[in-house]
């Protein structure tokens, strides 16, 4: 520094953190209050529970999701995954009425803590609801349904939007504009108080979970969707929320909005670039205006993702065997996670929660209907107790549980489907088998944030009826439902015991329906029912309902070609699971 010509008194030479520094910094900040220059408030911040600190906006870093994510959470077992970028919604029991008022959100946990519910004051479907109450579903408080055009986007969502002030910069504006009342949820370790009634004490996302079972059970969650989200804040579009929306018109009004966009920013830029502009405004504000051009970009760029992500979530969603096992498929230390079986299941599962599915069909081999009729559960919309349909387990297997979602929707478009098929069929409440529940709880997928229906298989050995079964089932691929079927490739457990080796008739069974499988020749279903023919079949399953399955998940897997996701064999049993079509 001295070779540049520089002088310093380095007498005086001082460090950030000094006490002198540090008692002059009050000083300063003392003398400004005193002053009524600054003052102490109450606002929101950037907290972070792992740390147990604020963060400022730039030590904040903001990311896009392309849609429904699993995520890690600092602070959060490195194994244990969240999903982010899905938008919940659920209702609000309207105070003194049987109506209710649906509303959305990306963080159902702060749900619990709010305070309103926003619709726009011209918006005529809520004109009549205006100054009423709706009742908190779980800590009785009464929320107000106010008004708010500044706020509020009718063409979006539902047109009504929860308020949570104090979890919410948007919304903070909003309670301070209508007085509301600004309830806290958190701790500063990451859990919720008391404000949250009988969820205090549990950790935020483990409330994100549970706070979803905890509406199916009122009956007032509605459904759910993909949420594109963007650094700009922008309130992104719901995707596919039970096959209502229309595509063509949802990306339409996008694209006006990107027109729309796109003109202001270059009327913007224009004035910009004006020489009375350049020659008289100062750098300041040219540097504002500069941002909004920014920001218009980033507005513009979000709807553009959307748009890609309509277009994403209406792609065919792929159809899967998988083999399910026993309740024993549960013991980590007998199928261990980071080993064949248990880590090939649960790659699966992750695969089908990557997809973001709208909903799941499974056919297991443990429910048969009729000879030419089926039945469907799902009838009144609330899960039904496990089906414990195995004997001779130790106890813990009959405790398992296995969080999940129904959807009566689904069922009853189950049954139009089949009845115009002229298949007999009957929506029934009844809880999954083992065949569902066991292999989707290995495979990760409990607490799954899309709803899962069950669909019997026919009581009869017809390979022929099946491969038609799940040929009716196909469409719904388009509909952003994935089709699992749940059997065994090679099932005997007349023969489960008794030699350590994997028995004669395993693997070559195995290989024939590999073969039929993976045909790309067009003639594939022809071959999987030819599978009647095998000379192993009769040793490989003494009865075929573990195997229909699988012929149900290649009739609804049409032409898509087929890929081989596990192979393993243990004594009188094969694993292999099979995934048709793309991801």
């Amino acid at each position: 520094m001295r070779r540049l010509g520089t002088s310093f008194d380095w007498g005086r030479e001082r460090f950030t953190l000094d006490k002198i520094m540090t008692r002059a910094t009050y000083e300063a900040f003392v003398r400004l209050f005193d002053d009524g220059i600054i003052f102490r408030s109450d606002r929101l911040v950037n907290w972070c529970h792992h740390l147990n600190t604020s963060l400022s906006n730039v030590e904040v870093e903001d990311v896009q999701l392309a849609g429904r994510t699993l995520m890690s959470v600092p602070g959060y077992p490195a194994n244990e995954k969240f999903e982010f970028g899905v938008l919940v919604h659920f209702a609000y029991q309207i105070e003194d009425s049987d109506e209710r008022i649906v509303v959305a959100t990306t963080r159902i946990e702060t749900m619990l803590g709010d305070t309103a519910i926003a619709a726009h004051p011209d918006d005529t479907r809520y004109k009549h609801l205006h100054g009423k109450f709706a009742r908190h579903p779980f800590v009785g408080r009464h929320i107000p349904i106010i008004t708010d055009a500044e706020f509020v986007d009718m063409e979006y969502g539902t047109g009504a939007v929860k308020v949570t002030p104090a979890h919410d910069f948007n919304d903070y504006a909003v309670g301070q504009r209508h007085n509301l009342e600004f309830i806290n949820l958190l701790n500063e370790d990451g859990t919720y108080n008391a404000n949250a009634g009988s969820y205090s004490g549990m950790r935020r996302f483990h409330i994100r979970r549970q706070i979803v079972s905890d509406l199916q059970a009122q009956g007032l969650y509605v459904d759910f969707g993909a949420w594109r989200s963007s650094p700009s804040g922008l309130r992104a579009i719901h995707l596919l929320v039970r096959g209502k929306v229309d595509i063509d018109q949802e990306i339409g009004k996008i694209e006006k909005k990107i027109t729309k966009t796109t003109q202001i920013k270059d009327t913007a830029a224009k004035k910009t670039q004006t020489p009375k502009y350049i020659a008289a405004v100062p750098d300041k504000i040219k540097q504002a205006d500069q941002a909004k051009i920014s920001n218009y970009d980033t507005e513009i760029e979000a709807l553009q993702n959307s748009i890609r992500a309509f277009l994403t979530m209406s792609t065919k969603m792929p159809v899967y065997f998988v083999s399910h096992g026993g309740p024993n498929l549960l013991d980590d230390t007998e199928y261990p996670p980071d080993r064949s079986i248990g880590k090939g299941l649960r790659a699966i599962g992750d695969e089908i929660r990557s997809l973001a599915p709208r909903g799941m069909v499974v056919i297991s081999g443990h429910w048969e209907a009729g000879r030419t009729s089926l039945l469907v559960n799902g009838k009144s919309g609330f899960p039904q107790p496990l089906i414990y349909d195995f004997y001779g387990f130790p106890a813990e297997y009959y405790k398992q549980q296995f969080p999940h979602q129904v959807d009566p929707q689904l069922t009853q478009q189950l049954v139009n489907m089949f009845t115009n098929a002229n298949v007999g069929i009957e929506a029934v409440d009844r809880g999954l088998d083992h065949g569902v529940w066991v292999v989707l709880k290995k495979a990760g997928l409990d607490n799954a944030p899309f709803p899962i229906v069950q669909l019997s298989l026919y009581h009869n050995d017809s390979m022929d009826m099946h491969l038609l079964m799940g040929a009716v089932l196909e469409p719904l691929r388009d509909q952003g439902i994935v089709i699992v079927g749940s059997g065994m490739a090679v099932h005997n457990l007349r023969d489960l015991f008794g030699s350590p080796s994997v028995r004669p008739y395993v693997k070559p069974f195995d290989k024939e329906i590999e073969r039929a499988v993976l045909d790309n020749s067009g003639d594939r279903k022809n071959k999987v029912a030819m599978l009647s023919e095998s000379k192993f079949l009769r040793q490989a399953h003494p009865s075929l309902e573990h195997l229909m399955p699988l012929h149900v998940a290649v009739g609804a897997a049409g032409a898509d070609r087929a890929k081989k996701l596990l192979e393993e064999y243990q004594l009188s049993l094969s694993w292999s699971c099979y995934r048709f079509g793309n991801l």
